[in-house]
C-alpha cells in the first residue's frame, strides 16, 4: 500500500506552536482547555501532520497513534483533520460504532470556534462535517461514519477518495478475510495518507500490529517486530533452566531493533510518562480499594469441586469449558448448568452422574439458603459505603449472567424505604426547578432547539421531580428547607454530592447541563426515549423509583429469565448522560460493551473489576473509563480507586493476582504481556520475570521514549 503522503502548507498548522492562546481562547467556552495536556496534544498533531507532510521529519504514509488510554487520541486525530480540511483537503473518520462515530461530531465541533479565533489560515466551518450519506467530498470536508458503513459503502461500490483517512480503534479489523479488514484496505488505497488509532502496540497480536504498519506503509518493521513480540511471550514462558542475565540482554537486542524500525510510524505515551503538572488533571491513581471477601469454606470447594466433576461426566459438544470461572463469583450460572444437566438426566444416565447430581444439587441448595455468593455480598457492603459517602461506583463484568445477579445483589442491599412524604411537595420543586431552569434557557439558548423543545422539558422535570430525585438532591442541601423560596436559593448555592471544592457544579449546573445534555440532537436515542417517555409508552432510567439506585446496561437474552425494570437494554447514551451527572443511579453495573470508547468519569473515581477478562488491555480499557481529563477526581482532588476484589481460595484469586503481575509491568512492555492463564504457574514465573526486568528495565524503559514526541 503506497500512501504518497500528504501535500499541504506547514505554515497552515503555526498555530499548534501556540497551546497557551488556544487554551485562553476557550476559556468562556463550554469546554475550558486544560494548559498541560493540551501542550502534548499540540505537540502530537505537530508531529503527525509533520510526518504526513514531511515537514521537518521523514515523510511517511501514515501513522499509528497508540498512547494510553484517555490521553486525547481523538483531540489530536481532530486537529490534524481540521488542519487538513481546513487546507483544502478532504478526510474520511472511521468510528467503531454509532456512539464514538458521536463523539468524534462532537469532538470536530467543539474546535470550530477556536480555531476560527486562531488559526485564521484554515477554512473551518461546523458546516463541513459530513455524515456517511454525502456521496462524494468536496474540499474542505470532513466526513465520520462507522466501520460497518464502510463495509457497507465497499459492498455497494461507493468507496471514494479523500486525503487523509483516520481510522479510530482499528485494531478491530482482525484477519485477512474480515469484511472490514478488506473494506479498510480498499478505502486505504483511495487515501493520500493514513492516521491509525490503537492500542498499545504489543497488545495486539502480533500479525495484526504489522497488518497496521504495513497500512501505514512502514517498510523493514516486520522481521523485528515478530521477534521482539516473540521475546516479550517467551519472557512469560516456563521459567526453570533458563537464565534471567541471558534472557534481559537478549529482550533488549530485539526490543532495540523493534523500535528503533517503528519509530518512524508509531507515536505513543503512557499515563506514567506525564509530567505530574499534567497528571493531576486525570486524577492520581490511589491505593487499590480493598474489598475484604471471605476465603471460600470447605462447603464452596466441594461444591466447585463436585460440580466440576459433573459437568465433565455430561460434556457435551461444543462445551469444553466445566469450572467455568463464572462458577467462583456468583451461584446464577451454575445452577443454570446443574438445571441442565437434570433435564438431561431425566433420560438414561450412569449411576454415577445421577448421584453427582444428588450431591451437588444438595450443597448448592445448602449455599444460596445462606444468602448471596460470598463475594457479591462482599462486594456490596463495600459499594454501599461508599454509595452513602455520596460517591457513585462503576462496576463491570465479563459475563452477562454475572451481571445480572451481582445487580440484583446490589439492588437488595441498597434498596431504600419507600418514599413517604416530601417536604416541600413535589408541585413546590417542580415550579422552582421550571423558573430557574426556563431563565438558563434564556440567558443562554439551547444549542439544539426542536420543535417539541417543551415537551422535552416538562419530560425531564416530572423526572427530575420524582420522589426519588427530590430525596437524593436533599441529601445533598446543607438543611432541610422550608419554603419553595429557600429551595431555590440552595439549587444555586449548594454544590452537587456534597462537595465544596470550587470547579464542582452547583446542584443547578448540573441540572441545567443535564438537560441539554438528554436534548443533544445528535443522540437520536436518547431524544426518542424522551418522546417515548413523554407519550406514556416508555420510561427514562434512573429515576431511583421506589428505592432503586442501582443500574445496569447491557443486552440481555436469556430465555425464560426475568430481566428486572433496573436493566437497560437499549443504546446506551442516555445512560452515560445520567451516570456522567450527579443525578440518577449511584451504581452502574456494566459489561465490556461500555469499556471501550466511553466517558463514565465525569462523576465517578471508584471501579470495580468484578469479573476480570483474560485480557489485561481490556482491564486497562475499563480503568481508562473514570481516569480521564476532567473527571471526578480531578474535580474533588481526591485519588482514583480501582477494585479487584477475589474469592480467596478458589482460582477467581488467582486469576486476580496474575492479573495485577501482567498490569504491573504493562507500560514497561508496550502491552507486551499475554493474556491470563489459571494453567501456568504464576509464582515462578513472577520470580524469573522480576529478575529479568531488574536487569534490563531500565534500557527498555529508555528505548520507549523513542516512540514519544
Amino acid at each position: 500500500m503506497n500512501g504518497k503522503g500528504l501535500d499541504v502548507d506547514g505554515r497552515g498548522w503555526k498555530f499548534l506552536q501556540y497551546p497557551d492562546s488556544y487554551c485562553e481562547a476557550s476559556r468562556n467556552s463550554n469546554r475550558p482547555l486544560a494548559l498541560e495536556p493540551t501542550r502534548r496534544q499540540f505537540a502530537t498533531a505537530t508531529a503527525i501532520l509533520s510526518r504526513l507532510t514531511g515537514v521537518g521529519a521523514r515523510q511517511v504514509g501514515g501513522v499509528l497513534l497508540a498512547d494510553d488510554v484517555g490521553l486525547g487520541k481523538t483531540t489530536a486525530a481532530a486537529l490534524v483533520a481540521w488542519v487538513v480540511a481546513g487546507l483544502g483537503g478532504t478526510v474520511r473518520i472511521l468510528a467503531p460504532n454509532a456512539v464514538l462515530r458521536r463523539r468524534w461530531e462532537e469532538e470536530l465541533k467543539a474546535h470550530v470556534p477556536l480555531l476560527q479565533e486562531r488559526a485564521s489560515r484554515l477554512k473551518v466551518d461546523a458546516n463541513n462535517i459530513k455524515g456517511w450519506e454525502t456521496a462524494r467530498l468536496h474540499e474542505s470536508r470532513i466526513q465520520v461514519g462507522t466501520h460497518h458503513q464502510l463495509v457497507e459503502a465497499r459492498r455497494e461500490g461507493r468507496i471514494t477518495r479523500c486525503s487523509l483517512l483516520i481510522v479510530d480503534e482499528a485494531h478491530r479489523a482482525k484477519g485477512e478475510e474480515s469484511t472490514f479488514r478488506q473494506a479498510l484496505e480498499v478505502q486505504g488505497e483511495h487515501a493520500d495518507a493514513r492516521l491509525i488509532l490503537t492500542a498499545t502496540p504489543f497488545s495486539i497480536e502480533v500479525k495484526e500490529l504489522i497488518q497496521l504498519l504495513r497500512f501505514c506503509d512502514a517498510r523493514d518493521v516486520e522481521v523485528p517486530v515478530e521477534r521482539y513480540a516473540r521475546s516479550l511471550l517467551q519472557l512469560h514462558g516456563p521459567a526453570q533452566g533458563r537464565d534471567p542475565v541471558k534472557t534481559a540482554r537478549k529482550l533488549e537486542v530485539a526490543g532495540r531493533a523493534a523500535i528503533e524500525a517503528i519509530a518512524p510510524y508509531v507515536i505513543r505515551y503512557g499515563i506514567n510518562d506525564l509530567a505530574p503538572s499534567e497528571r493531576r488533571y486525570f486524577g492520581e491513581v490511589g491505593q487499590p480499594w480493598a474489598v475484604d471477601v471471605p476465603t471460600a469454606d470447605d462447603a464452596s470447594l466441594e461444591l466447585l469441586l463436585r460440580a466440576d466433576r459433573l459437568l465433565r461426566l455430561t460434556r457435551e459438544e461444543g462445551r469444553e469449558r466445566t469450572n467455568d470461572p463464572r462458577f467462583h463469583v456468583g451461584w446464577g450460572h451454575l445452577r443454570q448448568e446443574v438445571d441442565r444437566v437434570t433435564e438431561l438426566a431425566k433420560g438414561e444416565v450412569p449411576l454415577v452422574v445421577r448421584r453427582q447430581l444428588t450431591k451437588t444439587h444438595r450443597l448448592l441448595k445448602e449455599r444460596t439458603r445462606q444468602g448471596p455468593h460470598p463475594k457479591m455480598a462482599s462486594v456490596a457492603k463495600a459499594v454501599a459505603r461508599r454509595v452513602e459517602a455520596q460517591e457513585k461506583v462503576l462496576i463491570f463484568c465479563h459475563h452477562r449472567a454475572t451481571a445480572l445477579e451481582l445487580l440484583q445483589v446490589l439492588d437488595a442491599e441498597l434498596l431504600l424505604p419507600g418514599d413517604g412524604s416530601l417536604q416541600p411537595p413535589r408541585d413546590v420543586w417542580k415550579t422552582e426547578w421550571r423558573d430557574l431552569l426556563s431563565k438558563r434557557m434564556e440567558e443562554r439558548p439551547l444549542t439544539d432547539e426542536h420543535t417539541d423543545t417543551e415537551a422535552l422539558f416538562d419530560t425531564f422535570l416530572d423526572w427530575l421531580c420524582g420522589p426519588g430525585l427530590c430525596r437524593q438532591v436533599l441529601s445533598w442541601l446543607p438543611e432541610q428547607p422550608r419554603t419553595g423560596r429557600r429551595l431555590r436559593e440552595l439549587f444555586s448555592e449548594t454544590r452537587v454530592r456534597g462537595r465544596t471544592e470550587p470547579h464542582v457544579p452547583s446542584v443547578l449546573d448540573a441540572a441545567d447541563a443535564l438537560f441539554r445534555n438528554l436534548t443533544d440532537a445528535r443522540s437520536r436515542s436518547t431524544l426518542g426515549l424522551l418522546r417515548a417517555a413523554h407519550r406514556g409508552d416508555s420510561k427514562l432510567p434512573g429515576s431511583l423509583e421506589e428505592g432503586h439506585r442501582v443500574l445496569g446496561a447491557w443486552s440481555h437474552s436469556v430465555d425464560g429469565q426475568k430481566v428486572p425494570s433496573i436493566l437497560f437494554q437499549g443504546e446506551p447514551d442516555v445512560v452515560l448522560s445520567l451516570f456522567n451527572s450527579p443525578f440518577g443511579p449511584e451504581v452502574l453495573v456494566a459489561t465490556d460493551r461500555l469499556s471501550e470508547g466511553v466517558d463514565l468519569h465525569r462523576c465517578c473515581r471508584l471501579l470495580v473489576h468484578y469479573e476480570l477478562d483474560p485480557s489485561p488491555i481490556r482491564t486497562l480499557q475499563r480503568n481508562g473509563r473514570v481516569r480521564r481529563v476532567g473527571g471526578w477526581a480531578g474535580l474533588t482532588k481526591q485519588p482514583i480507586e480501582y477494585a479487584y476484589p477475589s474469592f480467596n481460595g478458589t482460582r477467581d484469586a488467582r486469576a486476580v493476582e496474575i492479573m495485577n503481575m501482567r498490569l504491573q509491568r504493562f507500560d514497561l512492555l508496550l502491552g507486551g504481556v499475554p493474556r491470563v492463564s489459571l494453567d501456568e504457574d504464576s509464582a515462578s514465573e513472577d520470580s524469573f520475570i522480576r529478575k529479568v526486568l531488574e536487569e534490563c528495565g531500565g534500557t527498555l524503559e529508555s528505548l520507549n521514549r523513542l516512540l514519544r514526541v
